[in-house]
């Protein structure tokens, strides 16, 4: 058989974990969307907007990923009953939803979590590519994608979406496949008003289709006097009726956030918004060169400290 041009790594996914692991000028990133990560942001006045507001409660995590962290108090309120938010999410109880861990203070970096992404971007030397995959082999430790030529590795680093990585595996029969996922739809709204603090609003109320909403100052000189409000609508609950987008300006008018139309809205559905389940004997994965990297790769509710310290250890 003819085989294709070794490359010693080989990194599925342009993600923080990727990134983390400082790939060199001879190896490949292969990419299925050219954003590569939610941390790349909205584009947005020369800038950029997060699309999740990811709070860390260890300062020195902003640090290392070179920013400066700014604390903030975050102020909840839960309205209604926790049972009736574990109803619309649909799950067994709110352990798992990242929303709820958040402790009385914690961090952002001065200029959101997508400038240091797009900053540790630019600083990459390896060769990157885009396309969907067609199929890996890890007995050749070969792979293809769409409109490449095959491509044989010593090293697979996987940040994409395990399951995806699954669908394009071959002959890895051994290894049970139970993952799971709740989706999302994520809406962010640029408000014309100046915020000190986090509010996060926990909403059980049935008039409300967003199960958080979460109101996060704004530090970018360009936009003082504004600030943007996440709204997450449990995607499961509210297929059928659709209409996600005025569902969450809707909802940020009941809560009085709105006294107009937001200045910016931009919204997505995220597929991962809560993981579940998981794959058994993930070591084996090891013994074909593929090593699982990240939240995604590994199917394990990582927030970005996490990521830094599993990278250290690494």
């Amino acid at each position: 058989m003819r085989r294709g041009r070794l490359i010693i790594k080989i990194y599925l996914g342009l993600s923080l974990a990727t990134l983390l692991s400082n790939p060199g000028v001879n190896d490949l990133i292969i990419d299925v969307w050219e954003g590569g990560s939610v941390l790349y942001g909205w584009d947005f006045l020369n800038s950029c907007l997060d699309r999740l507001p990811l709070l860390v409660e260890d300062s020195d995590c902003v640090k290392r990923l070179g920013g400066r962290p700014v604390e903030f108090d975050i102020m909840t309120e839960l309205l209604g009953m926790e049972k009736d938010i574990i109803r619309k999410l649909q799950l067994n109880d709110l352990s798992r939803f990242w929303p709820f861990k958040l402790s009385k203070n914690a961090y952002l970096p001065a200029n959101g979590w997508c400038t240091l992404f797009r900053k540790k971007i630019s600083k990459v030397q390896s060769k990157r590519i885009f396309g969907e995959i067609k199929y890996i082999d890890p007995q050749e430790k070969e792979l293809r994608v769409s409109w490449w030529r095959k491509l044989n590795y010593n090293t697979l680093y996987n940040t994409l979406p395990l399951d995806y990585l699954m669908k394009k595996l071959r002959d890895l029969d051994s290894v049970k496949n139970g993952l799971k996922s709740i989706p999302l739809y994520i809406s962010s709204l640029l408000i014309r008003s100046r915020l000190d603090e986090f509010r996060i609003y926990y909403l059980g109320k049935k008039k409300y289709a967003s199960v958080t909403v979460i109101h996060s100052p704004l530090l970018n000189p360009k936009l003082s006097g504004y600030s943007i409000a996440y709204m997450l609508i449990p995607y499961q609950a509210f297929r059928d009726q659709g209409a996600f987008r005025e569902r969450a300006i809707s909802d940020a008018k009941k809560l009085g956030l709105l006294e107009g139309e937001p200045v910016f809205i931009r919204g997505y559905f995220e597929k991962y918004g809560v993981l579940l389940g998981g794959v058994s004997e993930l070591a084996h994965f090891r013994n074909y060169g593929i090593i699982l990297l990240g939240r995604l790769g590994k199917w394990k509710e990582l927030g970005i400290c996490d990521i830094l310290n599993e990278m250290k250890e690494n």
